[in-house]
């Protein structure tokens, strides 16, 4: 075996234990159900997304990037030239507390991606059903100190109205 074999065969072993990595997916959390008509409840619920993830509400399931469809409201993703870190949503926007009274018009001025994570409460619109409107928390951001292919962000989230 040469040298450069050996190189790549190592190569290819880590670029196999990405990919099972990233194909890993969280599955459904079971705090809160929806009713027959398909309406989620404002029951909170947590979970956890890793970078090219994505969350489903209604589903309450996480999606990886190479699924077949990628049905989110949400996501978490690297992108830009430099390869930063960013939320991405229909719409969305962080915020230090909880806002009130928020108005439709209002939610419609916001960007689709917030540079992040950060710590606080982000409102953001559905990505799949632009009706829907959500509270969610960055409750932990576990490896931070660490490359973004290992951070854990844990979120706590809910359906909230929007007028």
């Amino acid at each position: 075996m040469t040298k450069k074999s050996f190189i790549l065969g190592k190569v290819a072993i880590i670029f196999a234990c990405l990919v099972v990595t990233a194909m890993f997916v969280a599955c459904d959390n079971k705090n809160g159900d929806d009713d027959d008509n398909g309406n989620v409840s404002n029951t909170k619920h947590s979970f956890q997304l890793k970078i090219y993830q994505g969350y489903n509400f209604k589903e309450k399931r996480v999606y990886t990037y190479d699924s077949a469809s990628f049905p989110v409201d949400f996501s978490f993703s690297l992108s830009g030239p430099n390869y930063f870190a960013y939320l991405f949503a229909s719409k969305i926007r962080k915020f230090d507390e909880p806002p009130t009274n928020l108005t439709r018009e209002q939610v419609d001025g916001w960007d689709y991606y917030i540079l992040g994570p950060l710590t606080g409460y982000y409102v953001l619109r559905s990505s799949q059903d632009e009706s829907r409107h959500y509270l969610i928390k960055l409750i932990n951001w576990a490896n931070s100190g660490q490359a973004e292919a290992n951070w854990i962000l844990t979120f706590e989230g809910q359906e909230i109205t929007v007028k």
